[in-house]
């Protein structure tokens, strides 16, 4: 607060400055409008030097900012990745094909046994009794 109350005086010391010029020079005393005038160009530096540190000051901050933004998007980004590493730690390749492999192999023994049920796969009801699950399944179901 102290450097924009410094600012302030300053505006205010120019514009005072400039009063005060106009006012020695309507009563005939040229050295002290011209004395006024000079402390006026000084009043006016100092607050392009103020305006200036000001600046500097903002775009300081809005780095700060900009840096704690990104610092918090690159923390986003790990976490993300360490979430997928961990959803993703038991999974590969070679499982995946091999599961698919195992649902198009159960949806195909269903699409069968669909069929056969419809009465419109008779001659696949031999091969169905012969597959893995249905001989598993016969020998639970047998009476002893």
């Amino acid at each position: 607060m102290e450097q924009g109350d410094s600012s302030l005086k300053h505006v205010f010391s120019v514009s005072r400055y400039n009063e005060d010029a106009r006012s020695h020079l309507k009563a005939g005393k040229k050295h002290l409008a011209l004395k006024s005038l000079r402390m006026k160009k000084r009043a006016e530096k100092r607050l392009e030097s103020i305006e200036a540190k000001l600046n500097t000051i903002q775009v300081i901050l809005d780095r700060i900012y900009s840096s704690q933004t990104d610092k918090t998007v690159v923390e986003a980004y790990q976490a993300g990745l360490g979430a997928l590493r961990e959803s993703m730690k038991d999974v590969s390749m070679a499982k995946v094909e091999k599961l698919m492999d195992q649902i198009e192999q159960f949806c195909d023994m269903q699409d069968d046994i669909n069929q056969t049920l419809a009465g419109e796969n008779l001659d696949a009801v031999g091969e169905l009794w012969n597959h893995p699950l249905c001989l598993s399944c016969q020998s639970v179901s047998a009476p002893p």
